[in-house]
């Protein structure tokens, strides 16, 4: 059989030009799905430090539990004293405190186990309560507390350096003792040169700035607070957490006002909150809350990275109806944290999906 030279050519380009329509149309939907998603509800995680159980939400429904679950590889008493995700890499931190001793931690969120990154040498009391955020690119966790500490720790090496102690200035608000903590940074994305530093002053009731307006990577060494307005939530207690999302800046805290927990969205412009609801139906005291970046419900299989050729086949996969192991068939590494349809299924809904099993 005699086969056309120039025929052969032709196909072989079709099929060159076929695999790289259908990879434009993969990193075309990744794209459309980040897009999207910065204006969904984001998938929220909060960490009960009583029973050091993690769980996992979408905002607009605090109420029905995405995961559940207990931290594996704490020290004996060791106390978390806040969670939030580093903007580097995705990944979610803790900082915890076991006897004089402090340790900064990675959490997985898959597995719930626990690695020790760093230790930090600074002894945190454990009768203070304590507000951690991540800056922007990620290099260092600020850490505030109704104490009005307010420090910073590097995020890879644990070395504390100690800055102004929080307080209002002079002025109307001059004297007036606070307990900032549960804070957050704004324009959380790496790259972002502007951000602000947000807190709740829980003996006040109120949102406050620590810093400039814009200038918070460097402001915020001066201690210096800002009455922004009342959260008008009652008289919340130190239980609680605060985060501000990446890309958009709408705040959600969790405040305990009595003996109750629930999620309220919170203005940065007026400190006034809006009741989204209680935190699954156990009425658990929860301290700590961190927004997930919007790339890790990309992250399909779950091994720390977005993949157009894995990630984007899979989803793909997925919204054309495929189900079980062919979703993920041929695309798994040995990373993966996801490895069956199931934990992937359970994932796509928790960031928003809809897949049946």
């Amino acid at each position: 059989m005699i086969v056309n030279s120039n025929s052969a050519a032709a196909s072989r380009n079709m099929l060159r030009s076929l695999g790289r329509s259908v990879f434009a149309l993969i990193l075309a939907l990744l794209t459309a799905l980040t897009a999207s998603r910065a204006y969904a509800a984001p998938v929220l995680f909060a960490f009960d430090p009583t029973l050091n159980r993690l769980v996992s939400f979408v905002a607009t429904n605090p109420g029905v539990l995405l995961t559940d679950g207990t931290l594996s590889g704490l020290q004996a008493n060791e106390l978390i004293l806040g969670i939030d995700f580093r903007p580097s890499d995705g990944q979610l931190y803790a900082l915890s405190k076991v006897a004089i001793n402090s340790r900064l931690l990675r959490i997985d969120v898959n597995t719930l186990a626990v690695a020790q990154v760093a230790t930090v040498a600074r002894t945190f009391s454990e009768t203070d309560f304590f507000g951690i955020s991540f800056t922007p690119d990620g290099s260092v966790l600020r850490v505030v507390s109704t104490a009005s500490e307010n420090l910073i720790v590097n995020a890879d090496t644990g070395v504390v350096t100690t800055h102004t102690g929080l307080a209002y200035p002079a002025g109307p608000e001059f004297g007036t003792v606070n307990n900032t903590v549960h804070i957050a940074y704004t324009n959380r994305v790496p790259g972002a040169l502007a951000t602000t530093l947000y807190g709740i002053d829980r003996i006040n009731d109120r949102l406050t700035r620590i810093g400039g307006a814009g200038t918070g990577l460097t402001s915020a060494a001066t201690g210096v607070l800002s009455n922004i307005g009342p959260l008008n939530a009652g008289n919340v207690t130190g239980y609680g957490g605060f985060d501000i999302e990446p890309g958009t800046n709408n705040a959600y805290a969790i405040l305990r006002v009595g003996s109750a927990s629930r999620l309220y969205r919170v203005s940065l412009e007026t400190g006034a909150t809006q009741d989204i609801g209680a935190i699954g139906t156990d009425n658990g005291t929860y301290d700590g809350l961190a927004i997930a970046p919007p790339e890790n419900c990309l992250d399909v299989d779950g091994n720390g990275g977005v993949e157009a050729t894995k990630d984007g086949v899979m989803m793909l996969r997925a919204m054309l109806g495929i189900t079980g192991t062919a979703v993920h068939e041929g695309l798994l590494s040995r990373n993966s944290s996801r490895r069956d349809w199931a934990e992937i299924r359970k994932h796509l809904n928790g960031c928003g999906g809809n897949f049946a099993p």
